[in-house]
């Protein structure tokens, strides 16, 4: 579903965006960025990509972009993009971690459908019934979160190029964030997230969604920044955010 800015309120998101955010677990919210700002989010996100383990030939894939690339924590601030945090997650929203995603051309990487249940933490706590085990990924602690924190969080996907068909976009089983933690697409809706440069995709994380192969032979880039943002500056049994920003 795209939607556009309020006409009432300049810089506001749209009530139905936020309504489908809701309902439909997504929305593509359109020409969140101009040119000029998405070369200023890619020129501050290249190191944080040199410096990561995850660098394999052309592909990239960088978990924990924001200590590498700190200035990501205001370049990514739109009153849009600030409005649509703040009205779906409350005004205590922060943003607990950033993450970039390349399919160069030529490449063929696909995920399959999943949901996003893992959090970066501190150090520290270990033994909480509430969480996974921590796994150590670029250096820092992950655990699935509870449904309460998942709930309680939103994603923004920044697209750096155009999303087409032949580049792998991403598909959305759509509503199926109400099944919680169960992974489930059969009796949702399955739809591709087609976009331009300078879009946003703004969806829970308790989203099925899966990531299509790109076609051989194309020469179309697909970069994503993906920022995750959360409702709450602590969490339950003592645990504590890697990063937290307020909105």
């Amino acid at each position: 579903m795209t939607l556009t800015e309020t006409t009432e309120r300049p810089g506001r998101v749209d009530v139905a965006a936020v309504r489908a955010i809701q309902q439909d677990g997504y929305a593509v919210l359109p020409e969140a960025y101009e040119p000029e700002r998405l070369a200023a989010i890619e020129a501050a996100v290249a190191p944080a990509v040199e410096k990561s383990a995850h660098r394999r030939t052309d592909t990239y894939a960088a978990r924990n972009v924001l200590p590498a690339a700190p200035e990501l924590a205001d370049l990514w601030r739109t009153p849009l993009l600030e409005d649509a945090v703040q009205r779906v997650l409350g005004a205590e929203a922060g943003l607990v971690g950033a993450a970039y995603l390349n399919k160069p051309p030529g490449d063929s990487w696909a995920v399959p459908f999943h949901k996003d249940l893992t959090i970066a933490v501190r150090p520290g706590r270990a033994d909480s019934s509430l969480y996974s085990l921590p796994r150590i990924r670029d250096g820092v602690p992950h655990v699935e979160a509870p449904l309460s924190v998942l709930r309680a969080m939103l994603t923004l996907r920044i697209h750096l190029d155009d999303v087409t068909e032949a580049n792998g976009p991403l598909r959305v089983a759509v509503g199926s964030h109400v099944t919680g933690k169960q992974l489930r697409v059969d009796g949702f809706d399955v739809a591709p997230i087609y976009a331009a440069a300078g879009d946003v995709l703004a969806l829970r994380p308790l989203l099925a969604h899966a990531s299509g192969h790109t076609r051989p032979g194309t020469m179309e880039h697909r970069r994503v920044l993906q920022l995750s943002f959360a409702g709450n500056p602590t969490l339950p049994d003592g645990f504590r955010w890697a990063d937290f920003v307020p909105v």
